[in-house]
C-alpha cells in the first residue's frame, strides 16, 4: 500500500520550495496518483474500502483541497 499522507507530503513539499506563480498554476497529480485515486473511488462507490484506504482517499482530498487554495492565491497575485 502507498504511503497514505504521501500526497499531503508532495503539495506541501511544493510549497516548500517557494515555487513561482506559474510551479503552483501548473501542478498536476502524477499519471499514478490518478489512477490510484481512480482505484479508490471505485472502491468507495462499491462500499468496499478499508479503514486504511478511508486514511489514503481522505488525504488525496485535502491534498487537492490544499493546491486549489494555492491555486487560487497564486491566480489572485497573477491579476
Amino acid at each position: 500500500m502507498p504511503d497514505v499522507l504521501d500526497p499531503i507530503n508532495k503539495v506541501v513539499l511544493l510549497l516548500a520550495t517557494r515555487p513561482t506563480l506559474k510551479d503552483i498554476m501548473a501542478y498536476r497529480p502524477t499519471a499514478a496518483e490518478e489512477a490510484r485515486l481512480t482505484v479508490l473511488t471505485d472502491k468507495k462507490r462499491a462500499g468496499d474500502l478499508t479503514k486504511a484506504e478511508k486514511e489514503e482517499i481522505k488525504n488525496f482530498e485535502l491534498a487537492e483541497h490544499m493546491i486549489r487554495m494555492a491555486k487560487l492565491h497564486a491566480a489572485k497575485q497573477r491579476a
